[in-house]
């Protein structure tokens, strides 16, 4: 049985996926999200993150929260719901990402951005598969220094879905479009796994549009073994959709620890790579796993730093120090005991790196 609801005091309402310091106002975008509570949803289970479905046309909202005294006096009397053991209900929610943080597009319409903070302009680019909500914990704690501009590159999150072939080139032009927008001249740069690599193509190919680089979990000089196992992933993936590479890709990505500690979080992720685009993931992961940039770091002029997770497989500590031995300007650090996700498991650790070096004199 579907029950539909009203917020009755929607300020009340927050979602956690958004940065701490900017409260929801609830007045802007519409999102429509479903949620399962348990019966008793007007006691405990009110204060406990309600986990949130993926809207078909809108990007995903990762947990709803409220307070018990709101939820409370907008569900009335459930128990009465055909005695079911679980309620599913849908509660349009209305709200906007806070001051400076509402959805913006390119020109031409085609990729999504937003800008939050103040301070030097930073550019966040994100990783295959994902958005720009990636970036919401280490946005949240760098807004305070820089004016933050992150996007969701081309066939992800809320960009166009483009019905033509991939490159790090048009990857790399879209990030400095979204700059043009913004009116951005020059910023820093700091970018995740696929953004790693589009990062080290901004920075040899617009070397004028960015001052110091981050190049988080990303690659460069795979070998001829690492390289075929991309290429067996993208064979999966034609052949057996998003279901076929999920369960391993969580392994890759995420120590054991934490897995066991944050089973949510997994879950999380596993939805929302099975709700993608495949034609345009398989595009992105195929720039992401057959594009080689190692012959042009030495071309890399900007204060670089490059960082990994010491257990990270697919970015590994070697490509690592690749790029710091090839980018004249660099600096290495391993993140002891981390795998891939680094900005999920350790996004304090990474931002206070990040800031460090961004902001230390020179």
């Amino acid at each position: 049985m579907l029950v539909r609801l009203t917020p009755v005091c929607s300020a009340s309402f927050r979602s956690t996926s958004l940065s701490p310091g900017l409260n929801t106002s609830l007045n802007n975008a519409s999102r429509s999200v479903t949620t399962v509570c348990s019966r008793n949803v007007g006691e405990s289970a009110i204060d406990q993150s309600v986990h949130s479905c993926i809207a078909a046309s809108s990007p995903v909202i990762p947990f709803m929260t409220a307070t018990r005294s709101t939820l409370s006096s907008q569900v009335a009397d459930l128990n009465t719901v055909d005695h079911m053991p679980v309620c599913r209900y849908t509660k349009k929610i209305e709200f906007e990402r806070g001051p400076g943080m509402a959805p913006m597009r390119t020109k031409d319409d085609l990729i999504a951005y937003e800008r939050s903070g103040k301070g030097h302009p930073l550019v966040l680019v994100h990783g295959v598969g994902a958005n720009l909500q990636s970036w919401d914990d280490v946005s949240s704690e760098l807004e305070g220094s820089f004016d933050i501009i992150r996007s969701d590159l081309r066939g992800h999150g809320r960009s166009a879905h483009i019905d033509s072939e991939y490159s790090v080139e048009k990857f790399a032009a879209d990030i400095v479009r979204v700059m043009d927008d913004a009116g951005v001249r020059k910023a820093h740069l700091v970018g995740f796994s696929l953004g790693g690599l589009i990062a080290q193509e901004l920075a040899c190919s617009y070397p004028d549009r960015f001052e110091r680089v981050v190049l988080l979990s990303a690659v460069a000089g795979r070998t001829p073994a690492e390289r075929e196992k991309v290429v067996a992933r993208l064979q999966m993936i034609r052949d057996g959709g998003m279901d076929a590479v999920v369960g391993a890709a969580h392994d890759r990505w995420f120590t054991k620890e934490f897995a066991e500690r944050h089973p949510d979080v997994i879950q999380r992720r596993i939805a929302e790579l099975k709700a993608v685009h495949v034609p345009s993931y398989l595009e992105a992961y195929r720039v992401f796993g057959l594009t080689e940039l190692v012959d042009r770091l030495p071309e890399i002029r900007q204060p670089t730093l490059v960082m990994t997770g010491e257990f990270d497989q697919g970015s590994n500590v070697r490509m690592a120090e690749t790029m710091h031995r090839l980018i004249p300007d660099s600096e290495l650090r391993i993140l002891a005991g981390l795998k891939h996700s680094v900005l999920v498991e350790a996004s304090k650790l990474v931002s206070d790196h990040v800031r460090e070096f961004l902001l230390r004199p020179r």
